[in-house]
């Protein structure tokens, strides 16, 4: 019997090491093997849209990603196919950790071997290909079953075992499914054009790797539905509740977005008639105690603080094992959307969100809370023309008598998204209302000039942060008033002591850039 070829898609922003895993598949003579290679997860998305692989090798630190963000990502769009992480640090805390988040294994760079690479893919394939026969046996057998019996879906461990790290069985993590099967198999059912058995649903026409978004489509099967229904105690999945399910007094309405910590829904609290945002943890993701404890920290943060500029919170609850944040719902863009959409702001506008964002910020400080992830995407301007800051998620109380907090999440994973991290951040240090002050700075940059201050790979954005100033905003765009490259140059200062003291200090500089540009009106 011919043996199936792999198909690898490789996730490295490193043009060095991902020659060298590619050098590493050659020199083992494995023909079977074919590597896909992209440097972003974004990329890595888009192709498990396309087509369909076997395992994803998937780096820590990516320009669009930092840490297991990356991670989470790949594994809610696509919970069937098995991740393998490569990291440049031997560490163990950071493995134990890859595989309770679901990973099949943790490679050290500096430890890895073409033998030792060829032999991890294979396992993890293998393996994914065992369980996913396995369980297609099952299901092909499901209307045989009592209903007591629950058939385990892609996204829960599944027959097989479990993930490993380094070649040895360890526990937590999703079955690895390479072979994706589909309801029905080539002559019935979804047949050979459905999607892979992910989430509970197996809709018709849905490309490899994709979680079928909003409610159960016409095509979905009713097997798997009833399947998913039992594993899950009479509810659908927390990313994906049809429009009308009940959350506590909340009526879901439809469907906003989805984000690494949560899907986001609109809905009707059905006792005051108000429309809210509902905020959903994802079932996978509520397993992990970290991971639930950072969405309760995003509630707790943001009802500390009650400010017209910082998105506030309803209500904080459980519904059968699902977790979630009742917020207002806003209407209107993030700031990362208005750039996406248009280019850079005026600099008149991003000086006054700029503005808006220092004085939500002032009250987050004042309550002694510290963001941690300011950013474009977490900065909102509704329709009502209100400025808010959003996503608590990182935020971190500080300590009474204390002005600083850790720069790392659980488990020693740094917290932040790495174009506007700032240099303390990115090596580890502790942080406080200073490091939101530098993210703001390079929030406003990007504001101006369309893009963060430092680009490329993850290495060299860390060495801009490290150790290089922040370019001129004035020299890339000559209409943007000098003082404002003045404000983002202190705001950016490496050294915390040398930034704004404070986010009143930098929103006085501001105010005043603003006023000193409007023109004197004559007096008659």
């Amino acid at each position: 019997m011919e043996a199936r070829s792999i198909s690898i898609l490789l996730v490295e922003d490193n043009p060095a090491d991902a020659r060298l895993l590619r050098e590493m598949v050659s020199e083992a003579a494995a023909s079977d093997l074919e590597v896909v290679h992209v440097d972003r997860v974004a990329l890595a998305l888009k192709a498990i849209a396309e087509r369909a692989f076997d395992v994803v090798l998937l780096d820590l630190s990516l320009p669009d990603s930092f840490g297991f963000e990356g991670f989470v990502k790949i594994h809610m769009a696509a919970p069937a196919l098995p991740i393998v992480i490569l990291s440049n640090l031997d560490d163990e805390e950071l493995a134990l950790r890859a595989v309770h988040e679901g990973a099949q294994d943790y490679l050290p760079k500096g430890k890895i071997t073409a033998p030792s690479l060829v032999r991890a893919v294979r396992y993890a394939v293998e393996r994914g290909r065992r369980e996913a026969a396995q369980l297609a046996s099952v299901v092909a057998q499901r209307g045989a079953m009592p209903a007591s019996v629950a058939v385990p879906t892609v996204g829960e461990p599944a027959l097989g075992g479990a993930p490993t790290v380094g070649g040895a069985p360890t526990v937590g993590g999703a079955p690895t499914v390479g072979a994706r099967p589909t309801v029905g198999g080539p002559s019935g059912g979804a047949g050979q054009g459905g999607a892979p058995l992910q989430g509970g649903w197996a809709v018709p026409g849905t490309p490899p790797g994709v979680v079928p978004e909003g409610t159960p489509p016409s095509g979905w099967s009713p097997a798997i539905g009833q399947a998913q229904t039992v594993r899950a105690g009479a509810r659908p999945q927390a990313e994906n509740l049809p429009t009308g399910t009940r959350i506590g007094n909340y009526a879901i309405t439809g469907r906003i977005g989805r984000g690494g910590m949560g899907v986001v829904y609109e809905a009707e609290n059905t006792i005051l008639r108000r429309k809210v945002a509902i905020k959903v943890m994802p079932d996978a993701l509520a397993k992990d105690p970290d991971a639930l404890r950072r969405f309760q920290r995003e509630a707790r943060a943001a009802a500390q603080i009650d400010h017209p500029n910082v998105v506030g919170i309803y209500d904080i609850g459980e519904w059968q094992g699902a977790y979630f944040i009742a917020m207002p719902l806003i209407r209107g863009s993030s700031v990362q959307g208005l750039i996406a959409a248009g280019g850079p702001l005026h600099w008149r506008q991003a000086t006054e969100v700029t503005a808006d964002v220092c004085r939500g910020l002032a009250a987050a400080h004042a309550a002694g809370v510290v963001h941690r992830d300011i950013k474009p995407d977490n900065i909102l301007l509704g329709t009502d023309g209100v400025v808010r800051i959003a996503d608590f998620g990182l935020a971190q109380a500080v300590a009474s008598g204390d002005s600083m907090v850790s720069a790392s999440d659980a488990l020693g994973v740094i917290a932040g998204t790495l174009h506007y991290m700032s240099p303390e951040q990115c090596q580890g240090e502790r942080v406080g209302p200073a490091s939101d002050i530098y993210s703001l700075g390079a929030a406003y940059h990007a504001m101006l000039v369309g893009k963060p201050p430092y680009e490329g790979d993850s290495k060299r954005i860390l060495w801009g942060h490290c150790f290089c100033s922040p370019p001129s905003v004035h020299t890339l765009k000559t209409d943007v008033p000098e003082v404002c490259a003045t404000i983002i140059g202190k705001a950016m200062a490496r050294n915390p002591a040398a930034r704004f003291p404070s986010v009143e200090r930098m929103l006085a500089e501001l105010e005043r850039a603003l006023f000193e540009a409007t023109p004197a009106v004559a007096m008659s």
